[in-house]
């Protein structure tokens, strides 16, 4: 084989290499019915983000009761996965047996706290409609956990609930652990007796293209 011919056939290898890597690191375009919802990332930035070495992720836990219920009803700050997310979750939460199967809920949620998994919980959305039971299939990462606290988040619901809501921002929800005739909603921020702390709030999860087998070492995720 000539010089030139073997030195045309290595810059091909090239170009193919290049091209390849090109094509895999340009983003999946995501498949999904038209809606008039974008998908909000208004804490983009804290998401993926490593958590700081210095963390005492037990000590954060303590103070904020994460492996407790939350009490309600709650009022507070509410958002949506993006197409797909929650539903990964669920089969994933399922195959662990860290939740059941909830055939009278009409959709699913994530709250802050992992003490609320497997949890069925109302939603009162700002006109005073009352839409639930939602099963609790997910949890923030203990250490977001101060984050959505100062944030006054509640609760995440999923794309197609958020869909049919006709949501294109957070919104105020009250949460409520029963459906209600009328139940005035607890501060926003609550008391825990225990360490004397301020508590709460529910948010978000990142790494949806973590492994399954990653969902059963831990209770908490991220996803987004």
């Amino acid at each position: 084989m000539s010089a030139v011919v073997r030195a045309i056939l290595v810059v091909g290898f090239m170009f193919t290499q290049v091209s390849v890597v090109a094509a895999q690191d340009e983003p999946i375009p995501i498949d999904t019915k038209p809606t008039a919802i974008e998908s909000i990332t208004t804490t983009v930035e804290t998401v993926g983000a490593p958590v700081s070495p210095v963390l005492d992720r037990q000590a954060v836990a303590a103070q904020y009761a994460y492996h407790q219920q939350t009490p309600l009803p709650l009022k507070g700050r509410a958002m949506y996965y993006n197409p797909g997310i929650m539903e990964t979750v669920l089969e994933n939460r399922l195959r662990f047996g860290t939740v059941d199967i909830c055939g009278e809920c009409i959709g699913y949620v994530a709250m802050m706290r992992v003490g609320d998994l497997n949890r069925r919980v109302w939603i009162q959305l700002p006109d005073d409609t009352v839409h639930g039971p939602f099963q609790v299939i997910d949890a923030a990462d203990v250490g977001h956990v101060p984050m959505l606290v100062e944030k006054k988040w509640a609760i995440d619901v999923d794309y197609e609930t958020a869909h049919g809501w006709g949501m294109r921002s957070p919104w105020t929800v009250t949460v409520l652990s029963e459906p209600p005739a009328n139940i005035q909603p607890a501060p926003l921020v609550v008391e825990n007796p225990e360490f004397q702390v301020d508590i709460y709030r529910g948010e978000k999860l990142a790494y949806y293209n973590q492994s399954a087998e990653y969902f059963g070492h831990i209770d908490e995720l991220y996803i987004r």
